[in-house]
């Protein structure tokens, strides 16, 4: 009966793994289906003011000055907004340290 209970609760962790992996591709797949809907729509009104607007996205701290560049957080979703960005953050790191 023991090894019976452990198959048994194994199977259980199992299923609700399984049940937890499902619920996680479900939400993460609504999630981005609605972030590229806001993509969409923002280029939409955006129109041609996309070939026009120069974005640059700068942290300033008490040390330095970050510039963000492409890998970064905010690079990515720039780029996938379809953003101009300065010369300077358009660099394959995360950001350029002034």
């Amino acid at each position: 009966d023991a090894a019976f209970a452990e198959v048994t609760i194994e199977n259980l962790r199992l299923l609700v793994y399984s049940l937890l992996l499902l619920y996680f591709r479900r939400l993460i797949t609504a999630i981005m289906d609605n972030y590229y809907a806001r993509l969409t729509q923002f280029k939409a009104k955006m129109g041609d003011g996309l070939n026009t607007t120069l974005v640059s996205v700068a942290e300033l701290r008490t040390d330095a000055l970050w510039l963000w560049a492409k890998a970064s957080f905010s690079g990515v979703i720039l780029k996938d907004a379809g953003v101009t960005r300065p010369y300077s953050q358009t660099l394959d790191s995360q950001a350029t340290l002034i």
